[in-house]
Order: structure tokens, then sequence, then C-alpha cells
């Protein structure tokens, strides 16, 4: 009997954790119902302070991922146009482009004001995960707002 009581609570912390996991990854399509415009000005202003232009895309990830922006993961994953593991890992890359400057477009989803991310990164996106990825991708700009449709 307490094998049974032993594994039950086992699975029942398994099952809790699952579900928060999932839910701190949910992409509402839009704002969470009542969310006030102090809010979603309180998210971007957050970013605001902590981010800028021409700043690398490694820091600038960590920041809005510890700030509570998520991925928005797209489908297909970034059309197609990069290796399938660099998507998995990259799940925000939607749009990417090749030639004398690289532009790979990426969004983010706020899970407390459910705004909308988009961020433009130069550079050659392949290197993210080598080390050179530091000074090779680096942001240029980003807005609040657009479709998750891209």
């Amino acid at each position: 009997m307490k094998y049974i009581t032993s594994m039950a609570l086992i699975l029942g912390v398994v099952l809790t954790f699952g579900a928060g996991t999932l839910a701190a990854t949910a992409q509402p399509a839009q704002p969470q119902p009542g969310v006030t415009s102090a809010v979603r000005a309180e998210a971007r202003t957050t970013l605001l302070h902590a981010i800028k232009p021409g700043m690398g895309f490694v820091a600038f990830r960590r920041v809005v991922l510890a700030q509570g922006w998520r991925p928005i993961a797209h489908s297909p994953p970034c059309l197609g146009q990069i290796d399938e593991a660099l998507c998995v890992q990259l799940p925000e890359v939607f749009d990417t482009s090749s030639g004398p400057v690289e532009y790979n477009e990426m969004s983010y989803r706020n899970l407390k004001s459910g705004e909308r991310l988009h961020v433009i990164v130069t550079g050659d996106i392949s290197a993210w995960g080598a080390p050179d990825a530091v000074t090779e991708l680096s942001v240029d700009s980003w807005d609040f707002g657009g479709s998750d449709e891209n």
C-alpha cells in the first residue's frame, strides 16, 4: 500500500510539473482577458530599459526570456529555410534571408500581457550555438505587434 501511495504522489508531482511547464510555454493568440493597458505598458517599459539596437542576439534573447517573453512557434517552423535542428532550438525564427546582409525575423509573446514582440536580427543564424554567435548575431530592430501568421 505504501508503494501505491508513493507512486500516486510521484505521479501527481510529475503531472503538476508537466502542466506548469506546458502553461509556461503556451502562446495565447490574443492578450489575456482583463489585461490592462498598464500591464502591457509595464511589460514594454521593463523590456525597453534592458535592450538596445545593436546588442548581441545571445544577450538579447537571454533578457527577453528572463522577462517573461516566450518564443512564438510558427507553422511550418522556420519556413523550411534553416536546418531543422536549429528550428527546434530557435522556434521564434519565422523568416530568414541570405545575401550580403542576412536578416532573421523572430517573434515572442509576453506571458503576462499577451503582447507580441517582432524582432529583426542580422547575421548568419546558423552561427547559433557556436562560440562566434555572440559577435555574429545582433539585434537590428524590433516592434510590438504584428500577426502571428507569418
